[in-house]
């Protein structure tokens, strides 16, 4: 099987597993309590028994027998495969690399775009409530040259104290590698910037802590978060001119590579117009140095499941070059801008086509086993 098909299955599986354990998460109470009703209606339809040593004294009494917890699990393992299979005959219906979103908070279902973050409290013998530090960078990857931006932010600090913030980069063994060259305090908040083309990085790991150490007024607080620092192995340059090429919208992504390898590039589509999540889009390719593309496919059936014409535009994009015998790592590539406007057309410039997945009747086969044997 070729990376490009092997990572097309696998990708249908983790958008299934996640839907699995959305609607695990989500719906768990809900399933428990619809258990609880029903096992209650069934045991006392069907489970209910007669101890004869109290029938005499007491007139048709009856206990209830409670479910064993490996048989309870047993049925909420089964609905919730029995709603994967629900769920499964819809996304079925979008190629892998083209699944419509239903809402914001569904982004997250594929892609985590959260940045990095710590937020904790530290309790003080001498003080009623715990002093609440929160530390939060502005991306989760960074390249040598760019400018490295925290802030921390200081809560329920005992009234009059004045907290002082060192903060630092330090490695995840804890070895100090720069000090910030400039920090500026707003009310709790401490906004620290790290210029990386001041600092000597020949020496710098790929993984990296920013630290802040605080005092406030001769209590110490000590935070940190994590983040990557890459050398730049492609960039986006641009976005090219879309088009409707038989049941796809075209969208080609321009790269400067400076280091050839296999890219996968990922992108959400927007709506311009309601600036609602319509596409999540994914692409891959072996990509040679200077300018090359990829083009990521919007599919009719998912566009029309959006049921906006456009215009649009891509955010949250993603690029990684996967890891290879050069570099037994994957590396993020390097995104300037957030947005990227893209053209729309009129539904009736593509071929209504419906997607066909050739595993389909496969994977479906394997979850209703999985089913029928829980």
């Amino acid at each position: 099987m070729s990376k490009l098909k092997l990572v097309g299955s696998l990708s249908i599986g983790i958008i299934l597993f996640t839907i699995v354990w959305i609607n695990s998460s989500q719906d768990e109470t809900k399933t428990k309590n619809m258990l609880t009703t029903n096992l209650d209606n069934s045991s006392k339809d069907h489970l209910q028994i007669q101890d004869t040593s109290i029938v005499s004294n007491t007139k048709n009494q009856t206990a209830t027998i409670p479910m064993p917890e490996a048989a309870e699990s047993s049925v909420i393992m089964s609905v919730q495969v029995e709603d994967a299979l629900m769920q499964f005959n819809e996304i079925s219906k979008y190629p892998p690399t083209s699944q419509p979103i239903l809402s914001e908070a569904h982004v997250n279902s594929f892609m985590n775009s959260s940045l990095p973050q710590t937020s904790l409290p530290f309790p003080f013998d001498d003080l009623e409530t715990p002093i609440q530090v929160a530390i939060e960078l502005d991306q989760n990857n960074y390249f040598f040259g760019d400018q490295i931006k925290a802030k921390v932010t200081i809560n329920d600090a005992p009234e009059g104290s004045t907290p002082s913030t060192r903060a630092v980069l330090m490695s995840i063994n804890g070895e100090i590698l720069a000090e910030s060259g400039y920090q500026e305090t707003k009310e709790s908040t401490t906004h620290i910037l790290f210029d990386t083309q001041a600092y000597d990085t020949d020496s710098w790991p790929i993984e990296i802590n920013v630290g802040a150490y605080i005092d406030v007024n001769g209590r110490n607080i000590f935070i940190t978060a994590p983040f990557k620092i890459n050398d730049e192995t492609a960039s986006l340059d641009s976005i090219g001119f879309s088009e409707p090429v038989a049941e796809n919208l075209v969208i080609p992504v321009n790269l400067n590579v400076k280091l050839p390898g296999y890219y996968f590039i990922a992108a959400v589509l927007y709506s311009s117009k309601s600036q609602q999540p319509l596409i999540h889009l994914e692409t891959e390719g072996k990509l040679d140095e200077g300018n090359s593309s990829l083009s990521l496919n919007a599919h009719i059936q998912a566009l029309k499941k959006g049921g906006d014409e456009g215009p649009y535009y891509l955010d949250k994009i993603r690029i990684e070059r996967w890891s290879d015998e050069l570099i037994p790592r994957d590396v993020a590539g390097k995104v300037e801008q957030n947005e990227y406007l893209v053209d729309g057309y009129s539904f009736k410039d593509y071929q209504d086509k419906p997607y066909l997945d050739p595993l389909a009747e496969e994977r479906k086969r394997l979850l209703q086993g999985l089913s029928s044997s829980l």
